[in-house]
């Protein structure tokens, strides 16, 4: 098995020991999960965009590091990946608000981009020195020619001052 698929199924398998982790206490600890998701707050929704964001960014960094270690012929994934945000945030959207949505989407790129590009340098020194604040040259994604470092952090500022508005109902 290639290197880069082992280190591409760790996600998926990180994934399914949080789920099973949530069933265990539903089933141990006799608490209805469900109960607690729907009154779930924008903050916590944040932390797990942010969580989201972070993980998945661990995933495309072993698996785009990989790839090309292997010298695989890779087909341009971005367009896949986007729609699995979308997924994901989905229902997020249900659970807070449209509001609170544009905030998690402008601040994914601060928390994705800049944890790819540490886990890249991390794992082959010398491809990314400025590590979280790094701007890729080679990416195909078309977000990577406006998401500079500066735009990601200030997007990032904004959105976190109107998470906290939102969770006071200021906005």
């Amino acid at each position: 098995m290639k290197e880069s698929t082992k280190n591409t199924l760790k996600m998926p398998l990180i994934w399914l020991a949080v789920m099973l982790v949530l069933l265990l206490i539903q089933v141990i600890g006799d608490i209805y999960i469900a109960n607690e998701i729907v009154e779930t707050p924008v903050y916590y929704c944040t932390f797990i965009w942010i969580a989201y964001a972070w993980l998945s960014a661990q995933f495309e960094a072993y698996y785009f590091n990989y790839a090309e270690k292997d010298n695989a012929e890779k087909p341009n994934l971005h367009k896949l990946l986007t729609v699995i945000r979308f997924v994901v945030i989905i229902p997020i959207w249900i659970l807070t608000s449209w509001k609170a949505v544009l905030c998690y989407m402008a601040i994914f790129p601060f928390f994705h981009d800049g944890s790819y590009y540490t886990t890249r340098e991390i794992i082959f020194k010398g491809t990314y020195p400025k590590k979280w604040f790094a701007q890729s040259i080679t990416s195909t994604a078309l977000s990577t020619k406006f998401f500079t470092p500066v735009v990601r952090t200030i997007l990032a500022i904004i959105s976190i001052i109107m998470i906290i508005l939102l969770r006071y109902k200021t906005v």
